[in-house]
């Protein structure tokens, strides 16, 4: 669902009917590659001896922390015999493009429900800090204020969701991967009930099929 909702408000939609958007912040490859390793039965570790790709280098695109560069899709594609086009698809976010007025980044305001240019956004937060917008209360609150209510919930559900991890069909089963991934999990819970007051606009090029 786009945007963040609030009693039945979209606080977005007056700029989804201008025809934009908000940056996803997302890689924009989505990496398949772990679910064809298994499959195959071929270990990161034989697959980098395979293409000659570093250990640090799979490791940082299996993670998400890097885009595979063209090399890397045709190597592994080619020794796990598989199409680039099912190991590697474009996220949404690979069609966006930043909207700009004189230069300047355009933000989207959630508390005043407005676009704003980037030397603005950044006035506001010199003078306020870093916000945060409570969907539920429907108000502001500072950065400080967010992050005791992350702490407060990595606290009481870290154990909980490293068990939700430990059932999940990942290549590496490795207690720091289950670790991180219930700390991303808590993290994007959290940023959907508390978003940035900010978010820079964009605008989808992406090809009508």
């Amino acid at each position: 669902m786009k945007g963040v909702i609030l009693m039945g408000v979209n606080r977005f939609q007056k700029l989804y009917d201008m025809g934009y958007d908000i940056e996803k912040k997302r890689q924009p490859v989505i990496v398949e590659l772990e679910e064809a390793m298994r499959k195959n039965k071929i270990s990161s570790m034989t697959l980098c001896k395979k293409t000659g790709i570093s250990r640090q280098t799979m490791s940082a695109v299996l993670n998400g922390n890097m885009k595979p560069g063209v090399d890397f899709a045709l190597k592994v594609s080619k020794v796990i015999g598989i199409p680039v086009e099912e190991l590697f698809k474009l996220h949404d976010s690979a069609w966006e493009t930043l909207v700009t007025e004189d230069s300047q980044s355009i933000y989207w305001d959630l508390l005043e429900e407005k676009a704003v240019e980037r030397r603005e956004m950044k006035v506001i937060e010199s003078e306020m800090g870093v916000q945060y917008w409570s969907t539920q209360e429907g108000k502001i609150i500072s950065e400080a204020e967010y992050k005791n209510i992350l702490e407060e919930e990595l606290e009481k559900r870290m154990d909980e969701e490293i068990e939700w991890a430990r059932k999940q069909p990942v290549g590496r089963r490795d207690e720091k991967v289950f670790q991180r991934m219930a700390r991303t999990k808590i993290e994007e819970d959290v940023e959907k009930r508390y978003p940035l007051r900010f978010h820079r606009v964009v605008k989808s090029i992406k090809p009508v099929t």
